[in-house]
């Protein structure tokens, strides 16, 4: 673990440093992430128990934590992993009633009548 990339700063400059990352795009925070090896990505644990990096962006708080904490620290953190319990690629052959478990990998935001239902519920 290196040092600090912030370590130099005053206190208050610091603070307005990370306070300002805020007010990135996520195309520039990807880019830094990219820049400094910090994941955003989610990945997804296979039933081999190997990663597998997904498409899918992480969220855009989760990500500036991670931004926030390599500053300060100079560590770079992993990215989100869902175990394979968690994980069903494809989406479900039905709409999830209630009372059914939803997976990482069913969730279709384009589906309306699964949007829809998901928020009823």
């Amino acid at each position: 673990m290196g040092e600090s990339p912030i370590a130099r700063l005053r206190e208050d400059e610091r603070r307005k440093l990370l306070d300002d990352l805020n007010h990135l795009n996520i195309g520039e925070i990807k880019r830094f992430c990219a820049r400094h090896s910090i994941p955003y990505r989610i990945a997804i644990e296979a039933s081999d128990g190997a990663r597998r990096k997904t498409n899918e962006d992480d969220r855009k708080g989760v990500v500036l934590d991670r931004v926030r904490h390599f500053l300060k620290t100079g560590e770079v953190l992993e990215e989100t992993c869902f175990r394979a319990t968690v994980v069903r690629l494809g989406a479900p052959r039905k709409l999830p009633r209630p009372s059914d478990r939803l997976f990482y990998g069913q969730y279709d935001k384009t589906n309306g009548a699964m949007v829809a239902l998901l928020k009823k519920l």
